[in-house]
């Protein structure tokens, strides 16, 4: 009862406690890294009073308020310098209509900043972020930096945070031109940062390690989960996590890709956004698969194709922008939307599926990370802008990215010790059911054993009575000379098949002497044993054989029982004068042994067939084909394997494979 109580309460506790620490984060990093609530810069009717900036330790400045301001200008020192301008913050137009209906949010516009000059003559760095779209930057009358073309139809962008360096021995005017026709954003949208040298190169390297940690990290678990995915095609969660971890990581990479710089522009502001949507796209079909809702609802079918639609609005977005300014508006209406929509939907998914059965504690995590980090840059948009670290957006999405990482884990975990089950289930049944069949299999060979013995008695008797007949010089004539030949032959058959009967039946005895012995000595024994019936036959055997021992675990008797099938079937289709070779190699960790005859062959498409049992070569076999399965058969119970080679005309070469023994000879190996 307590145990079901907790089990109520635990996922409760578990969004306070997020909610609570995410609160307790955002407090922090707004208070420690946001540019509008750090040090601001002294700036005072569009003049920097760089004297009262106290730059000891290397401190940080705000470059927010009182800019001059000229929308739909061109200004420089030498150029417009009779033009009005307006004083504005960095962040209050987003682009430079200034939210006035009658005036573009394209064109060229200027912003002015007086820097005086002071008695110590400081040097100072000025940062210039995510100004993407293209710029130039004059110190006085001169060209310090710039990216892109703001002069050429259509606007030449280029993205690339930019730093200026210089001294305040001498007063300085600060010009930045900005030039758009396409993006989100016009002009300076994001505040600068002014400090010493070192200050900025500190505050770059910290911007430059969080984001490679967030790229490199995600894309380490991405690949993962798509190996893990493609070893497991099944597993659509695997394959949902990856897409989702891959495109965060695409996704996060964009403020290492501003560092390097970047050309094409609208390309980068498409695949940015189709990467975000992807990894929401997946993370809400995570929530289907994990939910108990069908696949075929409505609400699943219809969350899919506005994911995926979303997925391809970037795209299409491109063949928009520049062309129609209401575009961007309704772009950002439709993102907004899309947003509130897939929060409400994880909602639903979430309520739902805690309805029917207990939910992952850890989805639970991610899905309550992914409603906080989306609600909060929804409404409070505008209110934040990093000075060293990251947005709370990717925040939240690396804080996602791990929260799924530990469901997955713990997935992985549940689904080993269901296979850890399920194996010792099985083995269990396979134990189980092959003992049934090795009783089985014990009792038909033990009645074949008998069936054999029985018949043997009555076999023999026929053949005494016929070897009788002919002692006793009976008088026959012609007719049942013939009948006692049939006779003769047929019995003589069956003892065949009764003695391969009985040797085939007491294979099973005879296999549990194994043990670890020399196979170079049996092979020469086998050599010495079995010479003279060749010779007799007129047939040369040879053998060919290594010094080095070759140490194997086998019957040496079903071994020897093996090699006799393969050399008797050789003299039974080798003419006088032919040759016989039997050979011992050791390749990688299996020995290697070749029996090689001048035959007459076998043909390519009777090969395979030899081994089967009941097929036979020979015009008038008496064993129907037995010796070469069981040889087969021996084989096989030492794990080895048997094949032959030929061309079907110029003899024939069969090869064995046994795994070597490795041990000690001195001690394991019979002399």
């Amino acid at each position: 009862m307590k145990a079901a109580i907790m089990n109520r309460i635990r996922p409760f506790f578990m969004i306070i406690l997020i909610i609570l620490s995410s609160s307790f984060f955002l407090s922090f990093i707004n208070r420690y890294d946001n540019k509008y609530h750090n040090v601001q810069a002294p700036v005072k009717n569009g003049q920097l009073l760089s004297s009262q900036l106290r730059l000891e330790n290397n401190a940080l400045y705000s470059l927010v308020d009182n800019w001059l301001f000229y929308p739909h200008i061109y200004r420089n020192a030498t150029t417009n310098q009779d033009a009005k301008g307006v004083y504005t913050y960095l962040g209050q137009y987003p682009d430079f209509s200034m939210r006035d209906a009658a005036r573009s949010p394209y064109g060229v516009s200027s912003y002015q900043l007086s820097i005086p000059a002071t008695e110590s003559g400081q040097t100072l760095a000025i940062y210039f972020p995510e100004i993407d779209i293209a710029s130039e930057i004059w110190l006085d009358d001169t060209l310090v930096a710039s990216n892109g073309n703001v002069k050429t139809t259509p606007i030449k962008a280029r993205i690339q945070n930019t730093v200026i360096t210089f001294s305040t021995e001498q007063a300085h005017t600060l010009y930045v031109i900005a030039a758009n026709d396409t993006h989100y954003y016009s002009g300076m949208y994001y505040p600068c940062i002014v400090s010493t040298p070192q200050g900025i190169q500190s505050m770059i390297l910290r911007k430059v390690l969080f984001y490679g940690f967030l790229v490199f990290s995600s894309l380490s678990i991405g690949l993962y989960s798509l190996n893990l995915w493609i070893r497991n095609r099944r597993d659509s969660v695997s394959r949902c996590f990856a897409a989702a971890t891959l495109a965060f990581s695409l996704y996060a990479s964009r403020e290492l890709l501003r560092m390097w710089g970047i050309s094409h522009v609208t390309v980068f502001y498409v695949f940015m956004d189709a990467a975000y949507f992807l990894m929401m796209y997946k993370i809400l079909e995570i929530n289907t698969l994990l939910s108990p809702l069908s696949k075929k609802h409505l609400l699943t079918r219809g969350m899919r194709l506005l994911s995926i639609g979303m997925c391809i609005l970037p795209f299409a977005n491109l063949i928009m922008l520049g062309k129609h300014a209401d575009a961007l508006l309704a772009y950002g209406w439709i993102v907004d939307g899309f947003k509130y929509i897939s929060v409400l939907y994880i909602l639903y998914t979430t309520l739902y599926g805690s309805r029917y059965r207990r939910i992952e504690l850890w989805l639970l995590g991610a899905n309550t990370f992914y409603i906080f980090g989306i609600l909060y840059t929804l409404l409070c948009a505008n209110l934040f802008e990093p000075l060293c670290f990251g947005w709370p957006n990717d925040y939240f999405s690396f804080f996602i990215v791990l929260s799924l990482a530990a469901l997955m884990i713990q997935r992985s975990e549940q689904m080993a010790k269901e296979n850890e089950r399920l194996s010792i289930h099985l083995q269990e049944t396979v134990e189980q059911r092959t003992e049934q069949l090795h009783t089985l299999l014990c009792e038909r060979k033990a009645m074949l054993a008998e069936f054999a013995h029985d018949l043997k008695a009555p076999l023999s008797s026929m053949q005494s009575l016929i070897e009788l007949i002919r002692l006793q010089d009976t008088l026959i004539d012609d007719e049942v000379e013939d009948y006692l030949k049939i006779l003769e032959r047929k019995s003589t058959e069956l003892q065949n098949r009764m003695t391969v009967l009985q040797r085939f039946s007491s294979m099973d005895k005879e296999s549990q002497d194994k043990h670890v012995f020399d196979l170079t000595q049996l092979l020469k024994q086998f050599h010495k044993f079995n010479k003279a019936d060749c010779d007799a036959a007129g047939i040369y055997f040879l053998y060919l054989f290594d010094k080095e021992p070759c140490p194997v675990f086998a019957d040496e008797k079903q071994l020897t029982r093996s090699l006799e099938n393969l050399l008797y079937n050789a003299l039974s289709f080798i003419e006088i004068n032919g040759t016989i070779t039997l050979s011992l190699s050791t390749e990688g960790s299996n020995a290697h042994i070749i029996m090689k005859d001048t035959g007459c062959g076998i043909a390519p498409e009777r090969q395979e067939q030899i081994f089967h049992k009941g097929v036979s070569l020979r015009d008038d076999s008496t064993e129907r084909g037995l010796g070469l399965y069981i040889t087969k058969s021996i084989l096989a119970e030492h794990n080895g394997s048997i094949w032959v080679e030929s061309d079907g005309a110029h003899g024939s070469a069969f090869h064995i494979l046994l795994p070597l023994a490795y041990s000690n000879l001195q001690e394991s190996v019979k002399p």
